[in-house]
């Protein structure tokens, strides 16, 4: 028997023409950075509903400096936090302290979330999760398998061994190829990596890579919208993405 949250998710979501979930085979490999960065300059140019999914480890809401919280009206409605930003937190219920749930349970959250939430006006919604193959995950791979799913990797080889069977479990639930985002995290460069035969087994896997490069002092740009779109490796970031024509 098909769950009526399940339902009132679909009817909340209809207006909603592209789901982005950023994901991640292993943890500190900047995923929620990323999730921050690709709402920010999203939201330049459409209305944009940020989801932070990860339940034991929230931390957008620390990326985008806001201690705002959500009203109620037939349901609940996201802040505006910023223009056509719109965000929503498990740290709305939580008050930031971390939810021991697993199994069921998470099911349970993800669809009374999505059952009530009011996105009006939103036209894209981006999802941080949390980092590998968790519950959380494997919900959102049921109910969004037409997502868009961003795999962020940092260029180390503790990311390697992890990240392609990560991406062939995406593989094989959706039947869809992600975009890989290798973030490199700790400013040494990328260097002749791509070459690699890692990366060319990856392209079998990808829809396409993208490689980000470091971003010096980026704790100086959280809460600081408009100065991290001006940044030029995250303006040329946006151009890669090509959101308009690729997603």
């Amino acid at each position: 028997m098909m769950d009526v949250r399940f339902e009132g998710m679909k009817d909340k979501l209809k207006n909603v023409k592209k789901v982005i979930v950023v994901c991640s085979s292993k943890g500190g490999v900047g995923k929620s950075t990323l999730s921050y960065i690709i709402s920010c300059i999203l939201s330049e140019d459409m209305v944009v509903g940020v989801c932070d999914f990860d339940f034991t480890g929230p931390s957008l809401h620390i990326l985008f400096r806001t201690d705002m919280s959500f009203t109620e009206s037939d349901g609940i409605n996201p802040p505006e936090i910023y223009k056509n930003l719109f965000f929503l937190s498990v740290t709305f219920f939580s008050k930031d302290k971390p939810l021991a749930i697993r199994g069921s349970s998470i099911s349970d959250v993800i669809l009374e979330l999505l059952a009530i939430t009011n996105w009006d006006g939103v036209e894209t919604i981006v999802i941080d999760t949390p980092p590998t193959i968790t519950d959380t995950i494997l919900e959102i791979l049921k109910y969004f398998h037409d997502a868009e799913f961003f795999v962020v990797s940092s260029n180390s080889i503790l990311s390697y061994s992890t990240v392609l069977k990560f991406i062939s479990i995406i593989v094989e639930r959706t039947g869809r190829l992600p975009i890989l985002v290798m973030n490199d995290i700790s400013g040494v460069g990328f260097g002749n990596k791509s070459n690699s035969t890692f990366y060319q087994e990856l392209l079998n896997y990808s829809k396409r890579t993208i490689f980000f490069p470091y971003l010096n002092n980026i704790e100086e740009y959280y809460g600081k919208i408009e100065d991290i779109r001006k940044i030029e490796s995250v303006r040329k970031f946006k151009r890669e993405l090509n959101f308009y024509e690729k997603i």
